[in-house]
């Protein structure tokens, strides 16, 4: 596991629109997302920043990343899987439904409960530039290829879970 560039910075969302879409676009489902904006700030942000030497502003780094979200239209991934209401998934056929959408540089990650593999994240690879790294070495344990994903019903449009 890579260790994050700076771990001092804390996350206060100032009630601007930036926090209020990441609210909905990028929220966590495991810790505050307070604490999950800050991982990501001080393992992502952080170190992008240093690297353009821009202003160390996380509310900059995350309009960003939203806005870079938004272009590649990653909504329409689960848009898409949604609309199949296919919740079992063959690793294989969730792999290109995605590689089809947005190419080569993805992982899948997910997590055990029980037998059942479920899918947790999908890690899209990016250069320091925001282009995406078509082969990237694979960080940490990615999806078991010889079992069926699972995948939680999710409206996208409305951004909750069934």
């Amino acid at each position: 596991m890579l260790a994050p560039c700076n771990e001092g910075i804390v996350i206060k969302p100032d009630g601007s629109s930036v926090f209020q879409e990441m609210n909905i676009e990028w929220p966590s489902f495991s810790i505050t997302n307070e604490e999950f904006w800050g991982h990501e700030y001080n393992r992502h942000g952080y170190c992008y920043s240093v690297h353009t030497k821009t202003t160390n502003d996380p509310t900059k780094y995350f309009q960003t990343t939203l806005d870079l979200f938004n272009s590649k239209s990653y909504a329409d991934i689960f848009n898409k899987i949604e609309k199949t209401k296919n919740y079992r998934w063959d690793y294989d056929d969730l792999h290109k439904q995605i590689y089809d959408l947005i190419g080569p540089g993805f992982q899948l990650k997910c997590l055990m409960n029980g037998d059942n593999q479920l899918l947790q994240e999908i890690h899209v690879y990016y250069d320091i530039d925001f282009n995406i790294i078509p082969n990237p070495v694979l960080i940490g344990k990615s999806c078991s290829k010889k079992m069926d994903i699972s995948i939680f019903p999710f409206d996208y449009d409305r951004r909750n879970y069934q």
